[in-house]
């Protein structure tokens, strides 16, 4: 009986040593599979910043193309109205010369006739 005794207690050692490496397993896998889990969402995190940033810089591009644009058309109008002043200037400039030509050619008639 002793020696079943005997048994019976390196037995249950033995039983206690496996659920202790049973239980160091369990924990090292929950471990393992937390750090997982923990490296997706820092990758998945990276991931999505990478993507907003990708969509800040598209929108910036676009902004600045569309500030380009309207400069451009900005310039082009401004051209457009320093052009119609020099053509209505030369116009007056024109008129005023005819006027004067015509009241030159009145004057000289008038002084004719007399």
């Amino acid at each position: 009986t002793e020696a079943a005794e005997a048994e019976q207690k390196c037995q249950a050692a033995q039983a206690a040593e496996a659920a202790e490496a049973a239980e160091a397993e369990r924990q090292r896998l929950a471990a393992e599979a937390a750090e997982q889990q923990r490296q997706a969402a820092l990758e998945a995190e990276q991931r999505r910043a990478i993507e907003e940033k990708r969509q800040l810089e598209e929108a910036a591009k676009k902004h600045e193309e569309e500030q380009a644009k309207l400069l451009r058309q900005k310039m082009e109008h401004e051209e457009e109205e320093r052009e119609k002043a020099r053509k209505a200037e030369e116009m007056r400039a024109m008129k005023e010369k005819q006027l004067k030509d015509e009241l030159a050619e009145q004057e000289r008639q008038k002084k004719q006739r007399e």
